[in-house]
């Protein structure tokens, strides 16, 4: 996964999906980013972001990655 810090404010983690070969971007903002990587959970460091988004910055994998990863096992 790539990081780039875009104005010193915001944090761009991206990576190309190897399902769909596109790009899959999430950005968050640089104090929040700080937060989680101090400890606070997530869910409370960038709530605005969907469990998606949140399941990239935690393992890496995007959303089209973990529907392959589980297909065919019920939920």
């Amino acid at each position: 996964m790539l990081v780039e810090i875009l104005k010193g404010k915001v944090a761009r983690f991206s990576k190309v999906c190897s399902v769909t070969g596109e790009e899959y971007k999430v950005d968050a903002p640089m104090a929040d980013c700080e937060k989680w990587k101090g400890g606070e959970l997530i869910q409370n460091a960038m709530p605005y972001l969907d469990k998606d988004q949140r399941e990239f910055l935690i393992s890496e994998n995007t959303p089209a990655e973990w529907d392959a990863m589980f297909a065919g096992s019920e939920e």
